[in-house]
């Protein structure tokens, strides 16, 4: 009983871990697409005469 509860709680850890790293992973992406953005309209404004 208690072995069965130990790998539920393990596969658990891995779960979270799998999502943390998901999350982190859509985050440096959104984060890229900010970066970009504002490159983008620095280098219009900065073209503009």
């Amino acid at each position: 009983m208690n072995r069965r509860f130990e790998q539920q709680h393990d596969r658990i850890l891995i779960h979270e871990i799998r999502e943390n790293r998901a999350h982190r992973v859509a985050w440096c992406f959104h984060i890229a697409i900010a970066v970009m953005g504002l490159c983008f309209i620095a280098g219009s404004l900065v073209k503009m005469p």
